[in-house]
């Protein structure tokens, strides 16, 4: 796959980040390849952004975490993938 690089930019343990954006149609399986190399920590940290709504999924080796643009989808989503969450009081 090739993309656009952003700005590289260090965290505050001077990690180097080097960002890479690629535009893609999600397709279901078509990006199972990463997300396998993600659960098995053979691959960094990957995000997806839907341009329409504004949503981030980022997957990583222990699940993955959803930013939604509002309280009230958090709570759609909450109703709708419950069994999903851990019993933990904030469903980490």
């Amino acid at each position: 796959m090739s993309g656009t690089a952003a700005t590289t930019f260090a965290d505050d343990d001077e990690t180097q980040w080097y960002p890479n954006v690629l535009e893609t149609h999600w397709r279901q399986g078509n990006l199972d390849f990463i997300l396998l190399a993600i659960a098995n920590d053979k691959m960094g940290p990957t995000m997806w952004m839907d341009r329409k709504t504004g949503r981030i999924f980022a997957p990583y080796d222990g699940g993955f975490d959803l930013l939604v643009s509002s309280p009230r989808e958090v709570e759609q989503l909450r109703v709708r993938f419950g069994d999903w969450l851990s019993d933990h009081p904030e469903g980490l």
